[in-house]
């Protein structure tokens, strides 16, 4: 929170002097001067009282009984419980009704502890909360107390708009959302009132700074994301009411952007990817109220389908509706998923850090949650990230979502990850490629996937795949780098130890990759499955591992090709198969041969 000394001397409990002294500010508005007089309390607060218009903000979006206030909360380490009771008792009295509450107490409380919490983040929707409820409170209130708490607000909006924030989140609240609130409920205040054009313009300033060109924000503000929505929403309802609140066309088309990126980012459950605990809480209201705005059909029908509470008989595939995957180098995200229902197969990725972070969901359940990040050495030696990610790939078509990310190791090495979430197809593959610098040696490769701790897993006896079951949540996990068979462990394995499942792989050379499959279509867990190693020549001769790999996969009757190649465009043949491209993944057709579901040329391919 942005306070000034002024401000910070204004806050207490509040004398009539003091009262009479803090709203010198407070000048009447030309039009309004027949109607009120701010210089008489009984007659401003018999005015207020009586007042038809700004209609209260609950009555102008969805849900009537659910506070607009608390469609989301911005993360924090803890948040006051206050802040709850408080906006819901204070979101009632904004609606005119009655509520067992001191109030003459709670604000000289509110008033008294709010410069000592001016670093928490959520004081902002309480300011707002209080800005909406201030109309319905004159008789409630002392003169001094109502005009100190209207002092301390506006004050609070004017030090924010004066002030240069270094992040814009928490300007959008305090310059954006707040002054807004002061020119919708008090229109007959002069200088609440010529808060509106500041408001509006901090608020488009902000969606412009805030996403990344189509609605979604960076991977550090996606936790905050539910919250921006909501004070954009918010914002946006209070804009169609005031006069002189003009939003700019770019942060009003980029608001469209991001209602679809809300619902994008929405798990099953109807919380938010990424977040957790009350910043990533679901409200159907704030939805409805976004996608009232918004106004855009396509919205509506894929909300149906994605969000909780929108059940539709009708089926996503016989729609044919923009693509649900997503990816963003401005954010540093990418959002995988087979489609826009709300049980369907989809793995987010933040690669903004040293690590990769994922979350892979199914069926509605969270199966891993945490970073992707695998423990490599060479020759006993351990290699590191020196640099962050970079996002080297990104297809999206029918066929599936395909993801590249590489990024520098000690020593000058390379680790290349794909992701590839099979579309009709229902499986993920995850995969890396450790490839060395002009050297040879012993490459040693251990990962952990972050599957969550409340996962049930069930190994194999005398093959190496595992099952993964969370809900009606399933996964089988093949690695496909090892033989199918237990009994042979030259190259690694994949076990559980400790309730932690593991891949451990190691090889000798300039290249390891570690492939891990998952087979995410739950009617098919019942269905025979198999993997083997395929042999690769080029001029005839057969090549190494850590020149080229190749690996056939079954999952029931449909058979899968998977190829890499670590070395420069070279002619190679797999299975009666000619290639020249990095990584081929393809669908055995038969006597047709191959389909090609994904296909990566050389970078340096014409």
């Amino acid at each position: 929170m942005i306070q000034s000394t002024a401000s910070t001397h204004s806050i207490g409990a509040a004398s009539e002097d003091s009262g009479a002294e803090s709203k010198k500010w407070a000048a009447c508005a030309p039009k309004f001067r027949r109607r009120c007089n701010l210089d008489d309390w009984k007659s401003w607060a018999k005015y207020l009282s009586e007042r038809k218009l700004p209609t209260p903000l609950q009555e102008l979006v969805s849900g009537k009984k659910e506070s607009p206030l608390g469609w989301a909360f911005l993360p924090e380490e803890s948040i006051d419980a206050r802040t709850f009771v408080w906006i819901e008792q204070l979101s009632k009295a904004a609606r005119g009704k009655q509520a067992k509450v001191d109030w003459q107490k709670t604000a000289d409380e509110w008033l008294a502890l709010a410069g000592k919490r001016a670093n928490e983040r959520n004081l902002a929707l309480e300011m707002i909360a209080w800005t909406h409820a201030l109309p319905q409170l004159t008789a409630a209130l002392s003169e001094s107390t109502w005009w100190s708490m209207l002092t301390q607000l506006y004050q609070s909006a004017q030090d924010a708009l004066a002030a240069n924030f270094d992040d814009h989140l928490p300007e959008q609240f305090l310059a954006g959302e707040l002054p807004l609130t002061l020119a919708y409920q008090f229109p007959e205040i002069q200088p609440c009132a010529e808060l509106a054009k500041l408001g509006a313009a901090v608020i488009s300033d902000g969606i412009d700074n805030l996403l990344d060109g189509e609605g979604m924000p960076n991977s550090q503000n996606l936790p905050s994301f539910r919250a921006l929505l909501a004070c954009w929403t918010r914002s946006f309802v209070l804009g169609k009411e005031i006069k002189g609140a003009k939003f700019h066309k770019d942060a009003v088309a980029q608001y469209s952007w991001a209602v679809r990126q809300g619902i994008r980012v929405t798990r099953g459950d109807g919380s938010q990817v990424f977040a957790g605990g009350v910043s990533s809480r679901y409200s159907k209201h704030l939805f409805q109220t976004a996608l009232e705005l918004d106004g855009d059909d396509e919205d509506a029908r894929i909300a149906e389908f994605a969000l909780p509470g929108k059940a539709t008989k009708e089926n996503v595939a016989e729609w044919s509706l923009s693509e649900s995957a997503y990816e963003s180098e401005w954010s540093q995200l990418a959002i995988l998923r087979t489609d826009w229902s709300r049980r369907c197969p989809r793995l987010a990725i933040d690669y903004s850090g040293d690590d990769v972070k994922i979350e892979l969901e199914s069926e509605g359940e969270i199966l891993a949650a945490g970073l992707w990040k695998p423990q490599i050495s060479l020759d006993g030696q351990q290699l590191d990230c020196h640099e962050s990610w970079t996002q080297v790939g990104w297809l999206t078509d029918d066929d599936g979502d395909y993801l590249e990310l590489e990024v520098e190791l000690t020593g000058g090495h390379r680790l290349q990850r794909i992701f590839f979430l099979a579309r009709e197809d229902q499986y993920l593959m995850i995969a890396d490629a450790i490839v060395l610098k002009e050297h040879s040696g012993r490459i040693d490769y251990e990962i952990a996937p972050p599957f969550v701790a409340d996962i049930e897993s069930t190994a194999a006896g005398e093959t190496c795949e595992m099952e993964i079951k969370k809900g009606r949540g399933w996964s089988r996990i093949l690695p496909l780098g090892l033989p199918e068979w237990r009994i042979d462990s030259s190259r690694g394995r994949l076990e559980r130890e400790s309730d932690q499942i593991s891949l451990q792989m190691h090889t000798q050379g300039k290249s390891l990759y570690a492939p891990l499959l998952f087979d995410l279509k739950r009617s098919r867990r019942l269905r025979p499955f198999t993997w083997r190693q395929l042999t690769i020549a080029e001029s005839l001769e057969i090549q190494p591992r850590d020149v080229a790999v190749g690996f056939r996969f079954q999952l029931h009757h449909e058979n899968w090709m998977l190829y890499r190649s670590f070395t420069d465009k070279a002619n190679r043949t797999i299975m009666g198969v000619n290639l020249t491209s990095e990584c081929l993944i393809a669908r055995f057709d038969g006597d047709e041969g191959i389909q090609r579901i994904l296909e990566i040329e050389h970078s340096d391919s014409p």
